[in-house]
C-alpha cells in the first residue's frame, strides 16, 4: 500500500462512515446504540483460499461483505453496522484500493449497513480482509443452526448451496465440468 493507512483511511473508507458514533473513523473506536440483542458474525476471505487474485476488486469487496450478511439474515436479522479489517497485499495496485472501497461502499448503502470501524495494514502475502457486522433480531427470538425440527418450513437466504465452492474449484482447475454432469 504505497499510500500512508490514515490517508486511505480518511481518503476511501471514511465516506462510507457518517454515523455520529463512527466519528469520521478517526478514532481507535465507534460507538454506536445498541438497543437490546445483537448479532455478530465474522469472517475472512484470503486471495488464493476464497477468491483468486484475478477476480475483480469490486467483486471481492462485495464477497466480504456479502458472506457476512448472509450470516446475519440466516439468524432472522437486520445487518446494520460493520468493521473492516484490509490486510492490503503489497503485490497488488495501490490503485484497486480506490475501486475496493467504492465497490464495498455502495454494498454497504445497498444492504443499508453502516462502516463504523476497523484495521488497514498491508503485507507481502495475501490480500485479506476481514469483517465483522452487528445485526438487530427482526423478532424476539433469534434462531440457532440446529433448531429446525422435521415438519418445519426451511428457507434458504438465496442462491444454491455451495455454488461459490464450486465455481472457485472450477476456476482453480481442481474439477472439471465432466464430473458435475
Amino acid at each position: 500500500m504505497s499510500a500512508d493507512e490514515f490517508t486511505v483511511i480518511h481518503d476511501l473508507f471514511a465516506p462510507h462512515a457518517t454515523s455520529e458514533g463512527a466519528r469520521a473513523l478517526r478514532d481507535d473506536a465507534a460507538i454506536f446504540e445498541a438497543r437490546g440483542t445483537l448479532v455478530v458474525t465474522t469472517d475472512t476471505i484470503v486471495e488464493g483460499v476464497h477468491f483468486l487474485g484475478e477476480d475483480p476488486i469490486e467483486t471481492v469487496a462485495m464477497k466480504a461483505l456479502r458472506v457476512n450478511v448472509s450470516d446475519i439474515v440466516a439468524k432472522g436479522a437486520r445487518p446494520v453496522a460493520a468493521l473492516l479489517n484490509l490486510v492490503w497485499s503489497d503485490a497488488r495496485p495501490a490503485t484497486e484500493i480506490a475501486t475496493f472501497a467504492d465497490s464495498l461502499g455502495r454494498d454497504l448503502k445497498f444492504f443499508g449497513v453502516e462502516l463504523v470501524g476497523g484495521d488497514t495494514t498491508s503485507t507481502p502475502g495475501p490480500l485479506t480482509i476481514a469483517m465483522t457486522l452487528f445485526g438487530e433480531p427482526l423478532g424476539a427470538r433469534v434462531p440457532a443452526r440446529g433448531d429446525a425440527q422435521v415438519g418445519e418450513d426451511v428457507w434458504l437466504v438465496g442462491g444454491e448451496i455451495g455454488s461459490a465452492w464450486l465455481g472457485l474449484q472450477l476456476r482453480r482447475g481442481e474439477i472439471g465440468l465432466a464430473r458435475l454432469r
